[in-house]
């Protein structure tokens, strides 16, 4: 059975079963796939965004400077991010471009002078993460098929040789 793509939602059942999955308990059950010793990063990410996003408040108030330096360090802080995802996310293309294509939104929304006063860094290492704990579940998911079809066709092995 070749990995198929998700199909886009075509009836009321399938949007209901994506929009499931964006629920506060459909997030709760990706806790389950948290890594110990690989989210460590993501905890490091987390609190340089928070950083980040901290001093974008205090440098935005210097004029003309202050912007630049909030750029820069903007710019800094994705790279750092993105390093911590490619580490941590899996390899996927489709999944990486997904989360840089995030990582840059985010960044460019940044950017914009009234939007940086919110925390768009902090925001989008919490959707990143989320991110990759779907892709772990799904990866998981996969696996527990895999498993099951193996199983089925050692035992039509097993069948014919009786």
């Amino acid at each position: 059975m070749p990995n198929q793509p998700n199909p886009k939602p075509k009836s009321f059942s399938d949007l209901k079963k994506t929009l499931t999955g964006i629920s506060p308990t459909g997030l709760a059950s990706l806790l389950t796939y948290i890594d110990p010793f690989m989210d460590v990063l993501f905890a490091l990410a987390f609190i340089f965004a928070l950083l980040k996003d901290f001093s974008d408040i205090v440098i935005s108030l210097i004029p003309y400077i202050g912007q630049i330096l909030a750029l820069l360090i903007s710019a800094f802080c994705a790279i750092f991010i993105f390093l911590i995802m490619l580490i941590v996310g899996s390899r996927k293309n489709k999944a990486l471009a997904k989360r840089f294509l995030l990582l840059l939104i985010g960044s460019l929304a940044d950017a914009i002078p009234v939007i940086s006063f919110f925390p768009t860094e902090t925001a989008v290492v919490v959707i990143a993460y989320f991110m990759i704990l779907k892709e772990r579940r799904e990866e998981a998911e996969e696996r527990k098929q895999q498993a099951k079809q193996e199983q089925i066709e050692m035992q039509q092995i097993y069948a014919h040789i009786q």
